[in-house]
């Protein structure tokens, strides 16, 4: 077996497992591998590969260069003498898990990816302060910058090159000079800044935009009431995704109960409806909750909804079609707490507003 079998062999494996990663830390005298499964590491052992073998074929693939392996990417690390290497998914662009880890359900992280890997176009991320837009907006990216020129102005991004003072034509203008494939604005607050984004993905270039706005028809308004030309804003605009951050429940300890009556009522729950609760264990320390989950609603701007930003129709009306196959952030809510994922008060708190 060559040493590029064998990582695909422990790729099929490790897919077999359940896995997105698999990360392999190496150094002179041992191997150490973990998978992520459900954007949580493991360690694991695998039944084909002799270490020595896994060993050997990981330093030799990694010293070759070879960084695609059919659908994997490995991306490696030196550090002194131990190396770690990555397995990617390469028909994304992004580590499997690295979108539906922050709280994207499948189909939305699918339409997403779908909607900006054309070019010329623009993606909007929206959310209040701290809803961990840089987090979506950077695993978005994971993988790109080894093949992709992706240059951020006012935001950090891993892999991108930062440009600080990102406003106005002067840093739009010294942006473009460095020739970039992606670029990320980290907010967007006057009228020339967001007209140049549009003009930018007019040429061809890919574009992220950092909006405060509570939701995503919200932050088309935003867009409108900044004046962007209609037509280049229907042309252009290829998705809007908003998000807020809910606590995650602790899945060691979680259990279900029924709701009561009032928490039924508040969730549009029938009465009765079994939820979860997690009352704190060793695993996550008495609280309950583990991190942070994101809860999301996502616009992917179709050719009917592109007409009507065209024609300019009022909220809405844009919300009444875009929502009509997908789920706003409260409904979303609503359902991680049918799942397990986050508690009611968590629910019923986004569903707020």
């Amino acid at each position: 077996m060559t040493s590029e079998a064998a990582i695909r062999a422990l790729a099929a494996d490790a897919q077999a497992q359940g896995a997105s990663d698999v990360h392999l830390d190496l150094d002179v005298d041992a191997v150490r591998l973990r998978l992520r499964v459900d954007g949580r590491l493991r360690a694991w052992v695998p039944a084909r590969l002799e270490p020595e073998r896994l060993r050997a074929a990981a330093w030799e693939v990694a010293g070759s260069g070879a960084d695609r392996l059919d659908e994997w990417q490995v991306a490696s690390h030196a550090e002194g003498e131990r190396l770690a290497l990555r397995l990617r998914s390469e028909r994304t662009g992004v580590a499997v898990d690295g979108l539906s880890a922050l709280g994207l359900v499948p189909a939305q992280a699918r339409l997403l990816l779908r909607a900006t890997e054309r070019p010329g176009g623009v993606l909007v991320v929206a959310g209040p302060a701290g809803s961990g837009r840089r987090t979506t907006i950077a695993a978005l990216l994971a993988g790109e910058a080894r093949t992709q020129s992706v240059v951020a102005l006012g935001a950090t991004i891993p892999g991108a090159l930062r440009i600080d003072g990102a406003s106005g034509s002067a840093a739009m203008d010294r942006a473009i000079s460095l020739d970039p494939d992606i670029l990320v604005l980290g907010q967007v607050e006057d009228r020339e800044t967001a007209a140049l984004a549009f003009q930018v993905a007019a040429g061809g270039r890919r574009v992220i935009l950092r909006l405060d706005a509570p939701d995503a028809i919200a932050a088309i308004d935003a867009l409108r009431a900044l004046r962007i030309d209609r037509l280049a804003l229907a042309a252009h605009l290829r998705a809007v995704t908003a998000q807020r951050l809910a606590h995650r429940l602790c899945q060691a300890c979680r259990r279900p109960v029924q709701a009561s009556n009032g928490t039924a009522a508040l969730l549009g729950f029938d009465p009765g409806a079994v939820i979860y609760e997690s009352p704190g264990c060793g695993e996550c320390e008495g609280r309950g909750r583990v991190s942070a989950i994101g809860v999301f609603e996502l616009l992917a701007i179709d050719a009917a909804l592109a007409r009507l930003v065209n024609d300019g129709a009022d909220a809405a009306l844009l919300a009444r079609h875009a929502f009509l196959n997908a789920q706003r952030i409260d409904s979303a809510a609503r359902s991680m707490a049918r799942e397990g994922l986050i508690d009611a008060a968590e629910a019923i708190r986004l569903s707020r507003g």
